[in-house]
């Protein structure tokens, strides 16, 4: 299993990934809105920050519902 956490400046996503044989498929996708640069300062504030790491606690727990043996944050 393979889980990849994608941060983005309008959300966080995470898809998770089984390969079999060399063949890939889906097995959850998990996707938070989210806006990590303040639109008016153009600045990561604090409170992007700490909302940040709220969802990405939130995102680790959906992903040890499943066997993952590697994680790719991007």
């Amino acid at each position: 299993m393979y889980s990849i956490i994608d941060i983005g400046t309008g959300s966080i996503k995470t898809s998770i990934y089984q390969n079999k044989e060399g063949i890939y498929s889906d097995v959850a996708f998990k996707s938070t809105d989210f806006r990590l640069i303040d639109p008016v300062s153009k600045q990561i504030s604090q409170h992007a920050q700490q909302e940040a790491l709220a969802i990405l606690r939130d995102i680790l727990s959906f992903i040890k519902k499943y066997d993952n043996s590697q994680i790719i944050c991007i």
